[in-house]
């Protein structure tokens, strides 16, 4: 790194475009409103908030973004960094656009260096605030940066952008494969539309959807279903357990510990259908004085308390805090079965949900949830057409794991010269 030089962005960036002051009136659709909170993990989320098409110009006089400006967010939180990959975007307050001198420093290059230790000390160095911590335009231009010369910042650019690149193909697979089986589990058991008539085991006349072609419905509580289909609770089909926290003085009970203990954080986080590991474990005695209860891989946890809604499926035998239900499969009904009927009730679980210090949905009130049982071979068959689509999203994000470990561990050594990249 003797052949880096330091530089204050106030003299490496061509362009600084700060909103700060200025709100605009929001709309529910129309052009993306970039703010802070949708800014995470080097990522831009879907954004939920819009300015009109019409208020846009009138809007973005302070100037207009381009694709690889690097956003970075100034107050809560300080120092999330972004890449804009589409300009149809306004920008709100708490952040700053950020568009390197060519000759100086790649807009890739800053998105990266933004991301490391160094960088991020940097800012919250120059940051001020008791009880939220920013910092200001002024303060920012003046935070220093390391950098090789623009031949060398792309060649390191471009190692970490190919993981990144792979990462986000495998995410955006996974997304079309979960949306196709989510659709085939809603044609088949919420719309009783499938290729077959499964009451006689055999297609249907031109290949019309079962309903469509005068299969035999019956009444129900629930409205019309197919016959041979049964009304039960999932309560009364599959077994569900809580968890429980051993407790945190005991040191015995943490230390070493081997078994993965799940809070909601972890989904929140992750936010990812397969679960690879938690962040804290516990040890056999913890599990033993605790009420927490171990359960098998490829269960269904299911946040019920203060964060309601978030799922994922486990890939090893673990255990959760309090604030979990967690719904163990069996030989009828598979993992992946139960996730898409889970998916059709969370807003009936939500709504379910009480408490005065923070919403909870009680296990009994989940328990009492109606499920609707179809018969043996329409649930065979959809374990045949799903399962495969299951394996591959665990398998990619068993992948993006891997290269995410990788990435993260080459992003310091490859940022502070530790890792030259050769031409």
């Amino acid at each position: 790194m003797s052949d880096w030089k330091e530089y204050s962005l106030k003299d490496a960036i061509e362009k600084f475009i700060d909103y700060r002051g200025k709100t605009p009136v929001k709309v529910t659709q129309g052009i993306p409103l970039i703010t802070a909170k949708v800014i995470k993990d080097g990522s831009i989320l879907t954004p939920d908030e819009f300015i009109q098409e019409s208020e846009y110009l009138s809007w973005m006089t302070r100037g207009f973004p381009k694709k690889t400006d690097v956003l970075l967010t100034t107050e809560a939180p300080l120092g999330e960094v972004a890449m804009i990959k589409d300009e149809n975007i306004a920008l709100a307050q708490r952040i700053i656009l950020l568009r390197g001198k060519p000759d100086l420093l790649v807009n890739h290059f800053l998105f990266y260096s933004l991301q490391t230790d160094l960088m991020q000390h940097r800012l919250k160095a120059r940051a001020s605030g008791s009880t939220v911590q920013g910092i200001k335009s002024s303060e920012l231009k003046e935070v220093m940066i390391p950098l090789p010369d623009v031949t060398e910042q792309k060649r390191i650019a471009d190692v970490l952008s190919c993981l990144d690149a792979k990462i986000e193909n495998l995410r955006r697979q996974n997304e079309t494969l979960e949306q196709i089986a989510q659709t085939l589990f809603k044609h088949w058991f919420i719309d009783f539309e499938f290729p077959f008539d499964f009451a006689q085991g055999k297609p249907n006349a031109e290949g019309k959807p079962y309903k469509s072609s005068g299969g035999a419905m019956f009444a129900s509580e629930l409205g019309d279903i197919p016959k041979g289909w049964k009304i039960s609770t999932i309560g009364d089909e599959v077994e569900t357990v809580g968890g429980g926290t051993p407790s945190t003085t005991e040191p015995s009970y943490w230390e070493n510990g081997d078994i993965p203990w799940y809070s909601p954080t972890d989904l929140t986080k992750a936010k990812t259908l397969f679960s690879i590991d938690s962040e804290k474990k516990i040890t056999k005695l913890g599990l033993q004085k605790s009420s927490a209860r171990l359960f098998p891989k490829y269960s269904l946890l299911l946040t019920s308390r203060a964060t309601i809604g978030e799922v994922t499926i486990n890939t090893k035998e673990a255990c959760t805090n309090q604030g979990f239900i967690t719904i163990i499969p069996n030989a009828k009904f598979s993992v992946y079965f139960l996730y898409g009927w889970l998916l059709t009730k969370i807003g009936i679980i939500k709504q379910l949900a009480s408490g005065s210090t923070f919403p909870e949905i009680s296990k009994t009130n989940f328990r009492g949830l109606d499920f609707l049982i179809p018969v043996i071979n329409i649930l065979e068959k959809y374990e045949q057409l799903t399962k495969p689509i299951y394996k591959k999203i665990e398998t990619n994000i068993f992948q993006i794991q891997a290269l995410t470990k990788t990435r993260d561990s080459l992003l310091p050594k490859l940022m502070s010269g530790q890792l030259r990249v050769k031409p």
